[in-house]
């Protein structure tokens, strides 16, 4: 089949669903997908006043303490030397320790590794960006010798990348994590249904959207367990995706998204009520909200749901997923 390709949802899919394999490396196809997911949760740590409050704090105590010599400066210059140094370099360690996070997870690699990658690699820009604040804003006598300045970023930049990674997956900016689609014009119910997405068309009079049994047959479906009772009411409970995220999952709805504290294998046994299945080791799909079966440029076969989520298909379940959307 041709990328691009859509097909309506309910229809039956050809059987030459099946893509050649392309002789792309295994850290390209792990790297791919992790580019647009780092990118997405960057953006969530830019809008947040939580993270912005800790750059702040670290700026200030730069500006006040006066470490690396810079307490020969004013408290104004320290102030603006701390400040150019600590915010690129923190949207540098966070961005480059996203990238590398995603696409250890997709290799199933341990986050220590990603971490310490992340920290090598944000040495040199920051070491360079310190050497040009010390020949900008430091005294003659009082700039730093070279191999003092590289051994004393090394014992900075390393230690502190680690724990910043290990912290990560907790420090989630507040009330970035839930985005609330715009809600569809005329009536709709107050929690829709799994299976029964909003529509914007009013039902015809005399005629309910769903028969009182079956209405309540998928509450009762629901009711008590733990994934559909963490997630905020104004997000309905009709699931198209979730995707592992450490100790946590990202759950998208046809109205939004949340992050929920639990393990994906543990919403698997509540996601049971609902026709999905696991394509990949970090996602679960619910392959009645699959509009789109396309190729990425790694290859892969990704799976488009109705909310726009690109979803990889491991090459393990590629013949189990194409049975299931072909049986419709």
């Amino acid at each position: 089949m041709q990328p691009g390709v859509y097909f309506p949802l309910g229809a039956r899919y050809p059987r030459e669903m099946s893509t050649p394999e392309r002789p792309e490396s295994r850290l390209l196809q792990a790297l791919h997908p992790a580019l647009p997911w780092a990118w997405r949760r960057f953006l969530w740590y830019w809008r947040s006043a939580r993270f912005w409050m800790v750059i702040a704090t670290a700026c200030l105590v730069g500006g006040l303490a006066g470490p690396m010599q810079t307490n020969t400066l004013p408290a104004s210059m320290r102030l603006v030397y701390w400040t150019t140094l600590v915010v690129p370099s923190i949207l540098l360690v966070l961005i480059v320790s996203l990238i590398l996070r995603e696409t250890a997870r997709n290799l199933n690699w341990h986050w220590e590794v990603a971490a310490a990658i992340a920290g090598l690699f944000c040495v040199g820009p920051i070491i360079g960006l310190t050497m040009a604040l010390d020949w900008l804003l430091m005294p003659l006598h009082a700039r730093h010798p070279q191999a003092q300045l590289i051994s004393s970023i090394v014992a900075l930049v390393l230690p502190i990348t680690l724990t910043a990674n290990a912290f990560l997956p907790t420090l989630q900016p507040l009330g970035l994590f839930r985005r609330r689609a715009a809600p569809p014009a005329g009536p709709r119910p107050e929690t829709p249904l799994p299976g029964h997405p909003i529509t914007a068309d009013p039902e015809p009079e005399g005629q309910a959207a769903m028969p009182a049994a079956s209405t309540a047959l998928a509450t009762s479906r629901i009711e008590g367990l733990p994934l559909f009772e963490r997630l905020p009411p104004e997000l309905g409970q009709d699931i198209v995706s979730v995707r592992a995220d450490n100790h946590h999952i990202e759950v998208t709805t046809t109205l939004g998204q949340a992050r929920v504290l639990m393990r994906l294998g543990d919403a698997e046994s509540d996601l049971s009520t609902l026709p999905g299945m696991r394509v990949h080791r970090s996602w679960w799909v619910n392959l009645a909200h699959v509009g789109q079966v396309d190729k990425g440029t790694s290859g892969t076969l990704e799976l488009v749901t109705s909310a726009g989520v690109r979803i990889p298909v491991a090459r393990t379940q590629r013949e189990t997923v194409q049975a299931r959307l072909m049986a419709g």
